[in-house]
């Protein structure tokens, strides 16, 4: 069945009243009735309309009427609840008076006057007419249907507002449902309650859960036979949104918690119910059934093989494995295997949804070994057929990728890895059914007989190589048929069977097998590939011998005990020529390492010292087989490893000279990333390595290698300026002033460097987008490497100038010298640090770093992009740069959704709100620089300053008045713009305005009253909740109005869950205030509504039920600022 068969609902067809009657209607009363009303709504809008239309609008209204009025009837009178006189209704032929008596009762529940509208027009519907509801239900004699003319119309409408204002009331009144569930509870089980618990009390989830949540065993036999059990909740789709609920039923939770005290009954009940594709119902049964004996939770298991998986998943799919145990060992084995059958029939990955791969290799690591040792055979099948959909659902299907070695690896288990832990379950079970003479390894072996895929002939030489000493004729046959086979998935596996098996065998039967090795092996598969791989160094031929003698050498190798004179003499002349076979004995590294490039661990390298781990490095080679790494493939581990030992291998870091450029870098990075963590390098030594790097790159550019792709030494250029700028504080302390000379010379050498070309980056300047060739290069990083320099020497000497950097930033300010976008960027990143180095020549050259040119625009766009990227903006630095933040705002494009455009709004008005904060910048200034922004800014970024100035706040740090006065007056402009149309979100960060801002504590509590009503998600978490507590006594009226934006929203259901205390604690203190129980009390029951219980918060001081005492609405008028 589809997602569209699940829900008729077209609720975007109601009225916004319409459909907020049906959420009430659902909430409060019943799903029943709310699909009765929606019908009803439905049915007035059709075109065309029935013809009898009026009177199915009014059965379904009559059905609405009746349900609200049982469930209110008994709210005001519980002890009289369905009690009526005999006789006959004169508006509906019900009970005498009963109708009348009815209403009034639901009045009298809702508090509602004799003279209110409503309750005039709900009597009204007690009197016989044919203008009543009743009436207009019924025919009128032999006339033809009444049609839904302006008169039905106006009645349908005062029917609306009876049930808005009823439903209203009754929502402020609800927790009285739950005193009458604890009376109802206490009376005990009985059928007549079992009754009144169906009819007399809202249907749904909140009071069926209070209910079925504390009901004892002894009530399942009369709601059993009252119906409770038979109709689950079906999973509801949302074509709106697209999502799905998936409804906890609290029957199916009761029954699973008290199965075990009355099993009979409770069978009963379950094989009573509908079938369902609920995958929480489900669940409970499954839990259910664990808690019965073997011999009933045998009658539950057809009913989850039936319904599992389904097409909502299983939620716990562990739990039917466990049942599939509980039942094998309680003598059913057939019904165990058919739950494994069932649970694990889809294969976990993008296009099945029935059991997540975490609970999948669950069930077969811990449920499928108990189950196989009873029912045996059928468990093997079972896991045979799951792995060869598995091994063909995913690639890569070369199972050599997915596991190099066949026998199981816990060092490399997966919690999540579905095919090799079927790998791992098969062999267990193979193994573990043959030595306990259940199901023999000859029959296991039979049903591996298949080649395809690839995993099933390995596991099979596997299980012979285990236990082929008790089938020697099948692992005779094995060798044989695969002897002359070229495949190097199942090379290893049968390599490892014959060095094992052969011993197993009659001598004669090793003999043929030799001779068989004598023969050359059907090599087309190899000259194919050959083929597609030529190498015009070697001949083709030559390769294929030498694939031929390597694999006859691996052939005589594992047989080298049984070999002969001759073919021992044969197999020496093999290894002379091709080096000794490999040992097959040893697992081959998982595929990971491959796309990790990772072959030495980093732990390996971690072990050595500088000079032990250059040695490894020059002459380490990488493994020769199918994965074809190259050396580079030893960088990540060794990256690491010098980073883990960055301190003591830069103090002997010599010993790296002379190593290949990718070493290099990789030992560069390390210590980089050694020195961003804390460590203290050894800079007098490393300036030696340093230099020699240094040496290498300009010799490469000497010689003419200049194109970037083809520079090896270029990236360990790079490494060596990143290492120069490590220190950005540029603290002179952590750098030995007698090293800075060595340094200078470097850096200076690698400000020369034709990294980045002029062209590098245009391509995409306008969209904002760093190209890649400018993340890595040399030029734009020595410049930041000379500044550091600069400012490093300047606080050293005490201020002083450093002609030889400004010497050196004179040759690349220029455009006309150097237009690379990349230094451009540079220039602009580095502008602040500029101003302290020297500021009459920043000031000066300012036209050169942003030129506003129209012929400059790329070039000032990357510039600016990199001033914005500093998060501090210094007083000189806004000074000096102000017309540019105009410039900026003015390039603003406020339609934009691009993510780089959006961080470079974002990052402007990170830095206009610093200037507001720090009183530069103002809502009133001329120029309306702020307002600007605010007008032209895209939406997703509008929101930054109100979120970071909340970040700002120190609780502990007094704030001056008017920075209080002037955050207050942003925060109005912004939600007057919001309330004027803007985008809600950009409210979203009032909470912490509210848990730390300096303001006035009735304003920030309005403002936050005002910003929930605006902003749907903003967070009410556990800091603004405890702020709420302690401003409760205070200010009661407003922190009650605070909470009631968490009562009856669902996305905030899980808040007020986890928050219970604190909420409970809110409404406590301020219940205590006088005039304000009545207020509490409503949103008490607003809770209790969503489930919750905040009764015990009341102290016992008011009876639901009784009037409200006359409340001041509001607490004393709120501050407009602080």
């Amino acid at each position: 069945m589809g997602f569209g068969a699940q829900d008729g609902s077209d609720a975007g067809a109601l009225s916004p009243r319409q459909a907020r009657i049906v959420a009430q209607l659902a909430r409060l009363v019943s799903r029943g009735a709310a699909d009765f009303f929606q019908d009803a709504c439905r049915m007035l809008t059709e075109t065309p309309p029935h013809p009898s239309g009026t009177h199915l609008i009014s059965h379904a209204l009559r059905e609405v009427d009746s349900a609200l009025r049982y469930v209110l009837e008994a709210h005001a009178a519980p002890e009289k609840a369905g009690t009526v006189e005999p006789g006959e209704c004169e508006a509906c032929g019900h009970e005498t008076g009963g109708h009348l008596r009815s209403v009034m009762a639901a009045c009298q529940a809702l508090e509602l006057p004799e003279d209110h509208p409503v309750a005039v027009f709900w009597r009204e519907q007690t009197v016989r007419s044919s203008s009543n509801l009743a009436g207009r239900a019924h025919r009128h004699a032999l006339e033809r249907p009444r049609p839904v003319d302006r008169e039905f119309l106006a009645f349908f409408t005062r029917m609306e507002d009876l049930l808005d204002v009823a439903l209203e009331r009754f929502e402020s009144r609800y927790a009285g449902v739950f005193d009458r569930l604890d009376t109802l509870l206490a009376a005990g089980p009985s059928g007549k309650r079992a009754k009144e618990l169906r009819q007399r009390f809202p249907a749904n989830p909140v009071t069926r859960g209070r209910f079925f949540g504390r009901a004892s065993a002894g009530w399942v036999h009369p709601l059993t036979k009252n119906g409770f059990f038979t109709h689950p909740p079906m999973p509801r789709h949302d074509p709106s949104d697209n999502s799905l609920d998936v409804p906890a039923w609290p029957e199916s939770e009761y029954l699973a918690r008290v199965a075990a005290e009355v099993p009979d009954a409770v069978v009963a009940a379950v094989l009573g119910m509908e079938p369902t594709q609920n995958s929480r119902v489900l669940w409970d049964l499954t839990r259910l059934a664990l808690a019965l004996p073997p011999d009933h939770a045998v009658r539950i298991a057809p009913v989850l093989v039936d319904a599992i998986p389904g097409p909502y998943g299983v939620i716990a799919a562990d739990e039917i494995g466990d049942l599939a145990v509980h039942l094998a060992e309680g003598g059913h084995p057939d019904a165990a295997i058919d739950l494994l059958r069932a649970v694990l029939s889809e294969i976990p990955g993008r296009d099945a949804a029935g059991v997540r791969s975490f609970d999948y290799v669950r069930v077969l690591r811990e449920s499928v070994p108990a189950v196989a040792r009873v029912v045996g055979g059928p468990a093997v099948d079972l896991l045979i057929d799951r792995l060869v959909s598995a091994a063909s659902a995913d690639p890569p299907t070369r199972s050599q990728l997915w596991r190099p070695a066949i026998e199981p690896d816990p060092d490399r288990r997966r919690d999540t890895d579905v095919r090799n832990a079927l790998v791992d379950v098969l062999l267990e079970v193979g193994t573990a059914l043959h030595d306990a003479g259940i199901h023999s390894v000859r029959r296991t072996v039979a049903s591996l007989a298949a080649d395809t895929p690839d995993i099933l002939p390995r596991i099979r030489l596997h299980l012979l190589r285990q236990r082929g000493k008790d089938v020697p004729d099948l692992l005779g046959a094995e060798l044989r048929d695969l002897a002359t086979r070229v495949d190097d998935a199942v090379d290893r596996e049968y390599l490892l069977l014959a060095e094992a098996g052969y011993e197993w065998l009659p001598s004669s039967e090793v003999a043929d097998l030799i001779d068989l090795f004598d023969q050359d092996p059907d090599t087309t598969a190899w000259q194919k590939r050959l083929a597609r791989n030529a190498d015009d160094g070697v001949p083709a031929e030559d390769l294929l011998r030498g694939r031929i003698g390597r694999w006859r050498r691996d052939r005589y190798a594992a047989l080298a005990a049984r070999l002969d004179d001759d073919r021992r003499d044969r197999y020496e002349a093999l290894v002379a020529e091709y080096g000794p076979a490999p040992d097959r004995s040893m697992p081959p590294p998982a595929a990971f390492a491959v796309w990790a490039g990772e072959d030495i661990e980093a732990p390996d390298l971690h072990a050595l010292t500088a000079v032990a781990a250059a040695q490894v490095l020059r002459d380490w080679q990488p493994p020769q087989d199918w994965r074809e790494l190259d050396r580079a493939s030893i960088r990540p581990a060794l990256t690491a490893a010098a980073q883990a030992e960055a301190a003591r291998w830069s103090a002997d870091c010599g010993a790296f000279i002379g190593l290949p450029p990718e070493f290099v870098t990789a030992i560069l990075s390390g210590f980089w990333q050694g020195v961003s963590a804390g460590v203290e390098l050894d800079w007098a030594a490393l300036a030696t390595f340093l230099t020699w790097v240094d040496a290498q790159a300009a010799a490469e550019l000497a010689a003419g290698t200049t194109r970037r792709q083809e520079r090896l030494w270029r990236t360990a250029r790079y490494a060596t300026m990143r290492l120069c700028t490590v220190y950005p504080d540029a603290d002179p302390d952590r750098i030995p002033a007698s090293v800075e000379p060595a340094l200078w010379s470097i850096i200076t050498a690698a400000c020369t460097d034709p990294d980045p070309r002029p062209a590098d980056g245009r391509d995409d300047a306008d969209d904002g987008y760093a190209d890649p060739a400018s993340l890595d290069a040399v030029r734009p990083e020595a410049l930041r490497a000379a500044i550091l320099y600069g400012l490093r020497a300047q606080r050293r000497s005490g201020g002083s100038d450093v002609p030889e950097v400004m010497e050196v930033l004179d040759e690349h300010v220029s455009l006309a010298n150097d237009s690379a976008l990349a230094v451009r960027a540079m220039f602009g990143q580095r502008l602040q640090a500029l101003l302290r180095l020297n500021p009459d020549w920043t000031a000066t050259h300012l036209d050169s770093i942003l030129p506003t040119g129209a012929e400059h625009r790329t070039v000032w766009r990357a510039a600016w992009h990199g001033h914005l990227s500093n998060n501090v903006l210094t007083d000189a630095a806004w000074v000096l740069l102000r017309p540019h933040y105009h410039r900026a705002v003015d390039l603003l494009d406020p339609a934009t959704t691009g993510e780089w455009a959006l961080l470079r709004a974002k990052q402007l008005a990170m830095h206009l709100g610093n200037r507001y904060w720090f009183g530069q910048l103002s809502l009133e200034d001329p120029d309306r620089l702020l307002r600007r922004f605010y007008e032209r800014v895209p939406a997703a970024a509008a929101g930054t300053i109100i979120e970071v100035a909340g970040r700002s706040f120190r609780p502990d740090e007094p704030v001056d008045p008017q920075h209080g006065e002037r955050l207050a007056q942003l925060w109005q402009y912004r939600i007057d713009a919001v309330r004027a149309g803007g985008d809600p979100a950009e409210l979203d960060g009032f909470d912490a305005w509210f848990v730390n801002g300096p303001f006035d504590e009735a304003w920030s509590l309005e403002q936050l009253d005002d910003a929930l009503a605006i902003v749907s998600d903003l967070d009410l978490g556990v800091h603004v909740l405890r702020r709420l507590r302690t401003l409760a006594a205070g200010h009661p009226h407003a922190c009650l109005r605070v909470l009631k934006h968490l009562a009856g929203n669902r996305v905030r259901r899980w808040e007020v869950a986890r928050h219970a205390a604190l909420i409970r604690d809110i409404i406590g203190t301020a219940a205590t205030e006088p005039g304000v129980a009545g207020e509490a009390r409503q949103l008490v029951s607003a809770f209790a509504v969503d489930g919750f219980d905040f009764r015990d918060a009341l102290h016992g001081t008011i009876r639901f039920g009784s009037p409200p005492p006359e409340d001041p609405s509001t607490d004393d008028p709120p501050a407009t600022q602080p």
